[in-house]
């Protein structure tokens, strides 16, 4: 909270009235990687509860592709055979401060789909079914961690 001081005065001329405002000092830490950690993992969390939550079932094709690839198959749901391409995300930082989250490398390889094509509308279609991948600041939980994040970036010393 700011000081603020009012000063009364006497004069000849009337009377004087001046405010005095002094202002704490306001340190700003704007590091990449202390503003990023949280959002960043929030959205990994908000990710993964996304694919998991996926109710879609799988096409008869790809069922039979996931039968005769690792048998046995045991789910019957859109981007849930396993489990392993929602509870595989991971998240880190980069030398730069960036923050990413990654697919473990054999989940979302385009070189598994017959052509670049087929990758792009599995893509899509991931991204119609998980609305954390389409508009993260959307997500309650990222949204609360941003301004988490923001307030412990401004620290007022008394």
């Amino acid at each position: 909270m700011p000081k603020v001081t009012i000063n009364e005065s006497f004069s000849a001329r009337g009377e004087h009235t001046s405010v005095e405002v002094k202002a704490e000092t306001v340190t700003v830490d704007l590091d990449e990687r202390a503003l990023g950690a949280e959002p960043a993992r929030a959205l990994k969390d908000a990710i993964a509860r996304g694919i998991r939550g996926i109710t879609e079932l799988a096409t008869r094709a790809t069922l039979r592709r996931r039968k005769a690839e690792h048998p046995p198959s045991s789910g019957t749901r859109l981007f849930n055979d396993t489990g392993r391409l929602a509870s595989g995300l991971t998240v880190d930082v980069a030398s730069d401060g960036t923050w990413n989250i990654a697919a473990p490398p054999d989940r979302l390889d385009p070189s598994k789909f017959r052509d670049l094509g087929a990758f792009e509308r599995m893509r899509q279609r991931l991204f119609e079914l998980v609305p954390a991948l389409r508009d993260p600041g959307l997500v309650p939980q990222v949204r609360t961690s941003i301004e988490k994040s923001l307030r412990k970036a401004f620290t007022v010393k008394r």
